[in-house]
């Protein structure tokens, strides 16, 4: 019960590390999970019709009744892990927006090779694997961006964008 606790207790404090807020229902869920845990089934008198937040709230926990603590606990735990993932591809996001802003304020040109490879790991990024056919053979520069992207295949978009802002960061150096 104390690793548990010791786990619960580091949740409750990664909560407040999120730099994404969460959403009203992952909210009650880690309000709910958490009061099972801390007080056990929900005895208290139901909010009025007009304290719309109070209800949902104690809609939300009075759901948790007959939970232990300790099962309480390990769902506490186990959607705090949920949106900690959320939470940190938001921040992946996020750097990944700015990386592709900077590139836009790049002085100096970089090589089209440079270029082909941030193209590939952005539409990487923001599609997913190249299903498109295949340019012409006199379209040079669209069969080169085609050939990038479609190396890029199987990357997951989280892999794509860490490897796009990994390319940007290595190119600000020359060309910003």
């Amino acid at each position: 019960m104390s690793d548990l606790k010791t786990q619960f207790e580091a949740a409750a404090a990664l909560v407040k590390t999120f730099l994404k807020d969460p959403t009203n229902d992952e909210k009650l869920a880690l309000y709910s999970y958490f009061k099972q845990a801390t007080e056990g089934d929900n005895t208290t008198a139901k909010p009025g019709m007009f304290d719309l937040v109070g209800r949902a709230k104690w809609q939300a926990w009075t759901d948790k009744a007959g939970l232990s603590t300790e099962e309480a606990m390990q769902k506490y735990i186990d959607e705090v892990g949920k949106q900690k993932a959320a939470s940190a591809s938001g921040l992946l996001q996020v750097q990944f927006e700015a990386a592709a802003a900077l590139a836009k304020t790049f002085t100096k040109e970089p090589t089209n090779d440079e270029k082909l490879a941030l193209y590939g790991y952005y539409k990487q990024a923001t599609v997913g694997d190249n299903t498109t056919a295949k340019p012409g053979m006199f379209d040079l520069t669209g069969k080169a961006k085609w050939q990038a992207w479609t190396d890029k295949k199987g990357l997951s978009t989280d892999e794509a964008m860490q490897k796009y802002i990994d390319e940007i960061e290595k190119q600000k150096a020359i060309y910003a």
